[in-house]
């Protein structure tokens, strides 16, 4: 099991509104080190679920449409990747051979995604901003020129 690139894009622009409230596409991603095209496809899917809002022009940019302690992984991950879903038998109900309440590898794989169900819905976007009393020194640690926080 991997995290797409999509995912992790996802999650570190939601933290950089996390932590300076807005951003453009240009300096999101310099200071994520992202394509600028490949986060807008990612930020478009951030958009469409609602968990960002987007402003056109001069002065737009992106910002979050709920607080960070309001955002779940889990909303962040079915907003890029769909629905969560671990694991599909790979015979099916008609063929499977173990098709009963005692199929230890379709319990086995139920249990395992509850677990990580669980931890997605457990862990807010808030968990995951740096602690840091001066977080541009964690985000922008090798970013040239970082932009600076609204206040």
């Amino acid at each position: 099991m991997r995290i797409s690139r999509s995912l992790d894009y996802a999650i570190r622009a939601l933290v950089y509104l996390g932590i300076y409230q807005t951003g453009d596409l240009h300096h999101i991603a310099q200071s994520i080190r992202v394509s600028q095209p490949y986060l807008a496809k990612v930020m478009h899917r951030l958009v469409r679920k609602g968990l960002v809002r987007s402003t056109v022009g001069r002065e737009g940019g992106y910002v979050l449409r709920k607080r960070p302690q309001d955002i779940t992984v889990r909303e962040v991950f079915e907003a890029v990747e769909g629905e969560f879903h671990l694991f599909d038998c790979y015979f099916g109900t008609e063929e499977c051979y173990f098709i009963s309440q005692n199929c230890t590898q379709l319990r086995f794989w139920n249990q395992l995604q509850q677990v990580i169900l669980k931890a997605l819905e457990s862990t807010t976007l808030a968990d995951l901003l740096p602690q840091s009393s001066q977080p541009t020194e964690v985000l922008y640690a090798r970013c040239p020129t970082p932009p600076t926080p609204n206040p």
